[in-house]
C-alpha cells in the first residue's frame, strides 16, 4: 500500500511521497526516493551487501591478494589509501592489479542501465583517480547490481575464486530482501 496505490483504491488524497513529495510507487519506495532518510536507509542496505561480500572475499582470497574497502571491516584495508577522492567499494591488489568490484543495490528493471553507468563513470576516472605509488598498477573494474529484492547475477573476479554456495546466496538475497523490507516499513518515515 505505497500512497500511489492507496490514492489509486480511494484510500487517501495523495499519492505523493511525504518525503520528497514524489509520486510514491515500491519503486519509488525501495530505490529512488532523494530524501536523506531514505538515502541513509539505502546506505545502510549496500553497506550491509558490502560486509557480506567483504566477508566472503576474506575467507577465499589468496596469500598474495591484499583486500581494500570502502567500510571498516577488520583486517581490510581502507579504500582510500589507493584512490585520491572516487572511493569503489572494493579493490583488490595482486602482483602489478588492482581489481575493483562496484556494488549497486538498483531496482530490478534498472540493472543493466546501473551497471553501464558504474562501468562508464569509472572507466573514464578511476586510473587517473589512483594515488601516485599505484598509478603504475593495471586497472580491471567489475560490478555486481543487486536488486531490492535479491535479484542478480553473479560476478566473477580475476584475483579470488568466490564461492558461491548456496549459503552466500542465501545470505546476499535475505540482506537485500530484510533491509528493503525495513525501508518500506520506515517509508513515511524522516
Amino acid at each position: 500500500p505505497t500512497n500511489s496505490n492507496l490514492f489509486r483504491w480511494g484510500k487517501t488524497k495523495s499519492q505523493l511521497c511525504p518525503l520528497c513529495q514524489a509520486n510514491q510507487t515500491n519503486k519509488h519506495v525501495l530505490s529512488n526516493c532523494s530524501s536523506v532518510a531514505a538515502l541513509d536507509r539505502y546506505t545502510k542496505r549496500h553497506n550491509k551487501i558490502l560486509t557480506l561480500i567483504v566477508n566472503s572475499l576474506k575467507l577465499d582470497k589468496r596469500q598474495d591478494c591484499a583486500i581494500y574497502a570502502d567500510i571498516k571491516i577488520d583486517e581490510i584495508h581502507p579504500i582510500s589509501i589507493v584512490f585520491e577522492s572516487l572511493r569503489p567499494d572494493i579493490a583488490i591488489i595482486y602482483g602489478d592489479t588492482i581489481e575493483v568490484l562496484e556494488i549497486t543495490v538498483c531496482h530490478e528493471t534498472n540493472l543493466a542501465q546501473s551497471k553501464a553507468y558504474k562501468i562508464n563513470k569509472y572507466e573514464e576516472n578511476l586510473k587517473a583517480n589512483l594515488k601516485d605509488n599505484f598509478k603504475h598498477y593495471n586497472l580491471i573494474i567489475n560490478t555486481f547490481e543487486i536488486s531490492p529484492i535479491g535479484l542478480f547475477n553473479k560476478f566473477n573476479l580475476n584475483s579470488i575464486n568466490i564461492s558461491w554456495t548456496d549459503s552466500f546466496i542465501k545470505n546476499l538475497n535475505l540482506t537485500a530482501v530484510a533491509s528493503s523490507y525495513n525501508i518500506y516499513c520506515e517509508r513515511n518515515n524522516m
